[in-house]
């Protein structure tokens, strides 16, 4: 990932966030974009799980976010098609 592309996706955040007010999902949780995780924290974590991480995604964790949270609820009637299980992330 490069900057441009960071400063893309991060920049979206508006715009999904509209997208949920519009459809008038019950917004519990703030879009929210975590600090950055040290390469420490990244090779402990690792090591305890014993798995490997893809060398881009930890470029992520350590050069831009740690995480991303974003929670809602749609009420009402329930979406229609593909994902019309999905209700609440």
């Amino acid at each position: 990932m490069n900057k441009n592309t960071w400063d893309s996706w991060t920049g979206n955040r508006e715009w999904i966030l509209d997208i949920a007010k519009r459809r008038q999902w019950d917004i519990l949780e703030d879009l929210a974009i975590q600090p950055v995780v040290s390469e420490v924290e990244v090779d402990k974590a690792i090591r305890n799980l014993e798995i490997k991480l893809p060398t881009d995604f930890i470029e992520v964790l350590t050069n831009y976010s740690g995480g991303v949270s974003f929670l809602f609820q749609i009420e009402g009637t329930g979406p229609e098609g593909k994902y019309r299980q999905i209700f609440s992330a």
